[in-house]
């Protein structure tokens, strides 16, 4: 099990839930410190980072597509080949019966090679050999006889009638071959230029990801920070109370439910889990020095915007359910939030101050060179 780095803006996986107590809930929000007693800035602008990847839209869209299916209509085709891939239906039955295992829908399959086109399943002897010289809309039935030793044994050397429908013939997808068809099926998008369009923002996307990240490293890198007593302790028992009432729903132990999912045990969850939060507290708290070293202060209208973007994300319509996702009390979280908010102005003032140079195995382009101090 493995746990990501916060990145300053985001909900630092929802870490802020705090441990239920008798009386007032206490949280880690609830620890009151001045930030430079804790923190001793290093440089923080004019970080000069290097981050390296394909950050092209042609890749992105490549990606998107590979991740919907990699097939398509071949609409120029209309007749099944020996090396076709098709797209049918199919049912299959014993003495007239379907029989349990042998009826699907929408299966691409690869007929020269009889198996499923992305090579994942192959088929009894035969499966496809009747599909052979069917046009597009038609059912064929094909004759199959089972191995002898087949693992099914009621089917074992059985002979039987798959019935096909021959939906379409496919073509591999690719850049080249992206209609408004395929698009609309797959992605839900009305257009190849809006999905290009989507492919652009997801690498754009990715690669501000890269950098934000790169930054933040080397501004933790460059600071001495300290934790208030009991900072850490708090986060990691708010972590654990999170966790066992997400997962630990039927009664499980905490140990048993790590054992049979994980194959770990408590003392290294918690190991591992301490580490992860820990780079996200130093994060969080070298973020908060900046902005109390350059005064960025919390604004109503961002704030709004930023939250409405995390309850879209997080299937929330409401501020108070986001907020109750946070902490004990819907004031918790608003607070926690609005901390966070705070931190990713300074993460956006130090990432437009910095140095950036963006690597690709071709060349090497400076995306930002603010150096000013």
């Amino acid at each position: 099990m493995k746990m990501k780095r916060m990145v300053a803006g985001g909900l630092a996986a929802l870490m802020a839930v705090s441990m239920m107590a008798c009386g007032k809930p206490k949280t880690s929000m609830d620890i009151d410190y001045k930030v430079s007693d804790y923190v001793t800035l290093g440089k923080y602008k004019g970080l000069e980072v290097t981050v390296t990847g394909d950050y092209s839209t042609e890749t992105a869209l490549a990606s998107m597509i590979q991740s919907a299916g990699s097939y398509a209509k071949d609409e120029s085709q209309t007749i099944v080949q020996k090396d076709s891939i098709v797209n049918v239906d199919y049912v299959g039955k014993l003495d007239g019966t379907a029989f349990d295992g042998g009826t699907a829908t929408d299966q691409t399959l690869d007929v020269g090679n009889n198996s499923m086109a992305d090579g994942s399943t192959s088929f009894v002897p035969g499966f496809t050999d009747g599909l052979v010289g069917a046009k597009v809309g038609s059912t064929v039935d094909c004759n199959v006889t089972f191995p002898a030793d087949y693992q099914s044994t009621n089917l074992a050397g059985k002979e039987v009638v798959f019935t096909f429908t021959v939906n379409y013939i496919a073509k591999k997808s690719s850049i080249d071959t992206l209609t408004d068809e395929y698009v609309k099926q797959n992605f839900n998008l009305n257009s190849v230029d809006e999905l290009k369009e989507s492919a652009r923002e997801r690498a754009e996307s990715s690669k501000t990801a890269d950098i934000r990240e790169a930054v933040t490293k080397q501004l933790v890198k460059n600071a001495k920070i300290k934790f208030p007593k009991d900072m850490l302790k708090m986060r990691l028992e708010e972590y654990e109370t999170r966790f066992k009432k997400q997962y630990l729903k039927d009664g499980t132990s905490l140990e048993d439910y790590l054992s049979q999912n994980y194959n770990m045990t408590k003392a290294q969850f918690e190991s591992q889990v301490k580490a992860t939060l820990k780079e996200n507290l130093q994060l969080e708290m070298a973020l908060e020095a900046v902005a109390e070293k350059e005064n960025i202060k919390f604004d109503q209208k961002g704030y709004d915007k930023y939250v409405k973007n995390l309850m879209d994300n997080n299937n929330v319509t409401k501020k108070k359910e986001l907020y109750k996702l946070l902490a004990a009390t819907e004031d918790a979280g608003e607070k926690y939030l609005k901390k966070m908010y705070v931190d990713q102005k300074a993460c956006d003032f130090c990432v437009d101050k910095a140095k950036v140079t963006v690597e690709t195995a071709e060349k090497s382009t400076e995306t930002s060179t603010e150096t000013s101090q």
